[in-house]
């Protein structure tokens, strides 16, 4: 099942929380709405939903318009972040609540529903606790219990607003990568709400990006990691050094070193003001100066974090730090320590006019 958004705008009180977004999904997609808190992505979920009605714009599932029909009549499941699990309800009575609600006409047998329950169990690999209640499970079991139950009515569509966000670090690892395994057997159409770069580069087939109620760039995560469309986007995924110079003759100079930038339709003019986007990974440090791209600078400060160490190096001309990472092997190999003089290389910078 397909969902096609198109120009919805969404104002509570003045303030315009979308601002004519069109977005696609295709059938059995999973796509990710990435971006800070406020800037419309749980909006955009509701409206898919039916929980909330746009301004203006349609949502349309399969190619009909959905707009005025209850999430219920539009066959959407929502899991929420803090999973919204009856108390009072064993994890089976739960999972079988929405199949216990259906219209006398639809609803399943007493045996289908304890078939389907115990099937669905046993794929969030939770059957050993169907007796318990969600207070005596962690909240990895409870988010996996409120993904069953969101399954148990076979939705056409699923949508996930932050279904990590209440969870610690290692579970929400262990859960997201669970989470697109089961994506991958069951196959349903999916959007889910993240503000993490991470958790969305690795569950997503594509990410929008958002960021003020607009929708600034869609794409796969490779393809906006790499080519982000504008400044925000580059900075809101991941660490970046913002260092500024001119741009001359299709060269970026920085210090006295001139080094070709990634061509962009909206790139500065030449002799313009400029700040460029390089991200610590993409830059290689040397005890010696082995090109005329080489920076020289100092090394202020270091630090092991794992398999990576993250160095902050002082530029010689006294201008912005540097960040710089290296694996652990090489900083090994080359043996430098705090103090010391080094040189840098950029190995790809990214250049937005200076606004």
């Amino acid at each position: 099942m397909s969902i096609e958004i198109k120009n919805v705008t969404k104002i509570f009180s003045g303030f315009t929380a979308l601002n004519d977004i069109s977005l696609s999904v295709g059938t059995g997609e999973l796509v990710a709405l990435l971006g800070p808190s406020g800037c419309g992505k749980t909006t955009l979920l509701r409206i898919i939903a039916g929980i909330e009605r746009p301004d203006t714009g349609s949502v349309s599932v399969d190619g009909k318009t959905v707009s005025g029909l209850s999430t219920q009549e539009r066959h959407i499941g929502f899991v929420f972040q803090h999973y919204a699990l009856f108390r009072h309800m064993t994890v089976f009575e739960n999972v079988a609540f929405g199949l216990k609600v259906k219209p006398r006409r639809v609803r399943p047998s007493k045996e289908e529903i304890r078939d389907k329950v115990q099937s669905l169990l046993n794929l969030v690999q939770l059957e050993w606790a169907a007796d318990r209640y969600p207070s005596q499970l962690s909240g990895g079991q409870r988010q996996r219990i409120a993904l069953a139950r969101a399954l148990a009515v076979e939705p056409k569509v699923m949508l996930l607003d932050e279904p990590f966000g209440a969870l610690d670090a290692q579970v929400r690892l262990d859960l997201r990568r669970w989470i697109r395994r089961l994506h991958k057997d069951l196959n349903i159409t999916s959007v889910f709400v993240t503000h993490d770069q991470e958790e969305a580069f690795e569950v997503a087939d594509r990410v929008a990006v958002m960021n003020a109620g607009k929708l600034e760039q869609t794409g796969t995560p490779d393809e906006i990691y790499e080519h982000p469309a504008n400044a925000f986007v580059c900075k809101f995924l991941g660490s970046v050094n913002l260092l500024h110079g001119n741009v001359d003759g299709g060269m970026v100079k920085i210090g006295d070193a001139a080094i070709p930038s990634e061509k962009r339709p909206d790139a500065p003019d030449a002799n313009s003001p400029f700040i460029a986007y390089i991200r610590p990974h993409e830059i290689i440090i040397d005890r010696v100066k082995c090109s005329d791209l080489a920076i020289g600078a100092l090394v202020k400060h270091l630090r092991i974090a794992g398999s990576l160490v993250r160095l902050e190096l002082e530029r010689n001309d006294n201008q912005e730090p540097v960040y710089a990472e290296m694996s652990r092997e090489y900083y090994t190999k080359l043996g430098i320590k705090i103090g010391e003089k080094v040189f840098f290389e950029i190995t790809k910078l990214r250049v937005f006019s200076e606004r």
